[in-house]
């Protein structure tokens, strides 16, 4: 499969030198229909991380760029999984005032 060479915008500077950046291209951005809710899990995230992968693995996209998106996808699951904590904890704290209720009610 032939590498797709990925076009370096004349305005962007890296800051730790002064190579450009290098952006996707734009047969490479999601779909106009797509939209960042669509990862709202971890097995959304995963699917999205397999397709990186696989371009990765065509050399359809930079290394740069797929280590940036995993790191960012790392991020989006950790806050999914604190928001899930927090409502379990939510929920346990729930529970738990209305176990204290029905134990005062039996008490009386």
């Amino acid at each position: 499969m032939e590498r797709k060479i990925l076009k370096k915008h004349k305005n962007a500077k890296d800051k730790k030198s002064d190579n450009p950046m290098i952006l996707l291209p734009k047969h490479d951005a999601p779909p106009k229909k797509w939209h960042p809710t669509h990862l709202r899990n971890a097995m959304t995230i995963r699917q999205y991380l397999s397709r990186i992968c696989n371009k990765l693995e065509h050399g359809e996209i930079e290394v740069k760029i797929s280590n940036g998106i995993a790191n960012i996808c790392n991020v989006l699951l950790r806050s999914l999984e604190q928001g899930e904590l927090a409502a379990q904890l939510k929920q346990l704290a729930k529970d738990v005032e209305e176990l204290k209720i029905q134990m005062e009610e039996k008490k009386c």
